[in-house]
């Protein structure tokens, strides 16, 4: 496993560096953007010592600043997401007041990757605005393929859970419950699996409605599958919320298709709520992991009183267990997480942090397209299920997702990569 955590950055930095160098001009940025999701996808948060996860974030951070120096032409007069990046430095820095130093050289780090994430992202959507499915499109086979395998074949997965363990047994598939387990893929986590392969659903659907391309529909399909194995209740209800709303926006001037397709889009929420409620071996609403993110939220009012400077800017990260341990925020015993990101954030880093992530959200939807509002959705939705932005592969879906539309300006009419000339891009570099 150590000879693992370190060849794995190792080689994605090395081939993204390579990749950017040789690739023409104009795929520059796209190359630099799919490392950096690749390094967040393959290299999870909690599963690596500090030390590796340091260097996977180092190792980003050259390439997409190697990508953006190759292309910044493409970004001269591009409307920059301003309060995403606000919000990831106003996180970086004081997210890590109190935080021993390897912890605070990560969250720097961190907060200096997504920023320049989040640049890169609207120059590459404004040379393809289809720069998402060439990588989305293999990591949907790639995952499924890591998940069957630990349900069928009795593997391990790629990395084991934040507290060491990799027992699938323990991790009960509540959805479907035939399964050995949750599968974890090369997340870490059961939850960032099911919102990484919804996240490529989304996509890959949007693309397969408007090419009518039969490929990307089984890419789809196949994603759906790994959110089934990840057993992530939240991710799926997110999935079918920014269909739902997809749905409605497409047929928001036809009244007669409307008011059928609302009858059934609450039919088929009811439906799915109440088979959620009662799905596995006790109800939903009487289980320790509804009842922590109820108490969670019931107890966060507890946060105004705190004093003034407490409130306004937080007190970082590290101060998230003692709330939690000193019961002004507190859920199910033993449970030393809050399991809801808005309430997180504003215990973290403040009142000041979660009006701008409220702020950067916002402006996300407003500047977007449609893609990315459903992208949006969905992210944010997952906010009130799981402590996303702690997780880097969940923070990088959500910076993608909010940047997306900037790059693409409400339109999805600018032309896509040409993977026919796939080969021609690894000329010599301009």
């Amino acid at each position: 496993m150590k000879y693992l955590a370190v060849a794995v950055p190792s080689i994605i930095f090395l081939a993204g560096l390579i990749v950017v160098w040789k690739v023409k001009l104009e795929c520059a940025l796209w190359a630099s953007v799919t490392t950096a999701l690749v390094m967040a996808i393959m290299v999870p948060s909690f599963a690596t010592s500090a030390p590796v996860a340091v260097a996977a974030v180092v190792g980003a951070i050259l390439v997409l600043a190697f990508g953006l120096l190759r292309d910044w032409r493409t970004l001269k007069q591009a409307p920059l997401p301003l309060v995403l990046i606000f919000f990831t430095l106003w996180c970086a820095t004081v997210g890590s007041v109190g935080s021993p130093i390897k912890l605070v050289l990560l969250n720097l780090g961190t907060g200096a990757l997504l920023s320049l994430l989040a640049v890169a992202v609207v120059g590459a959507a404004k040379r393809h605005t289809n720069f998402l499915l060439p990588l989305l499109a293999i990591v949907i086979v790639f995952e499924v393929l890591l998940g069957l395998a630990e349900e069928f074949l009795g593997l391990k997965a790629m990395w084991p859970r934040a507290n060491g363990t990799d027992v699938i047994a323990n991790r009960v598939n509540s959805i479907v419950p035939f399964l050995a387990g949750r599968a974890m893929g090369s997340t870490s986590q059961p939850i960032p699996y099911g919102v990484l392969l919804g996240f490529a659903l989304i996509v890959c659907l949007w693309f397969a409605v408007r090419r009518k391309s039969a490929l990307l529909y089984s890419a789809a399909a196949l994603a759906f599958v790994g959110m089934l194995l990840s057993g992530t209740r939240s991710a799926l209800l997110g999935v079918g919320a920014a269909i739902a709303l997809w749905a409605l926006l497409a047929l928001r001037h036809r009244l007669r298709i409307l008011i059928p397709v609302l009858a059934v889009i609450v039919v088929g929420a009811v439906t799915t709520l109440v088979v959620v409620l009662t799905s596995g071996d006790r109800a939903l609403l009487t289980s320790d992991s509804v009842l922590h993110r109820l108490g969670i939220l019931e107890t966060a009012a507890n946060l105004l009183k705190r004093n003034a400077a407490d409130f306004l800017f937080g007190r970082g990260y590290q101060s998230m267990g003692v709330l939690i341990r000193s019961g002004v925020v507190h859920g199910v015993a033993g449970i030393d997480v809050f399991d809801e990101e808005f309430v997180r954030t504003i215990a973290s880093v403040g009142l000041i942090g979660l009006l701008l992530l409220i702020a950067a959200i916002a402006l996300g939807l407003r500047r977007g397209n449609q893609l990315s509002r459903l992208l949006i959705v969905f992210i944010v939705l997952g906010f009130f299920a799981y402590d996303a932005l702690s997780w880097r592969l969940s923070a990088t879906l959500f910076v993608v997702a909010l940047a997306y539309g900037y790059g693409t300006e409400r339109s999805l009419e600018n032309p896509g990569i040409r993977f026919s000339s796939l080969t021609s891009r690894f000329s010599k570099a301009r």
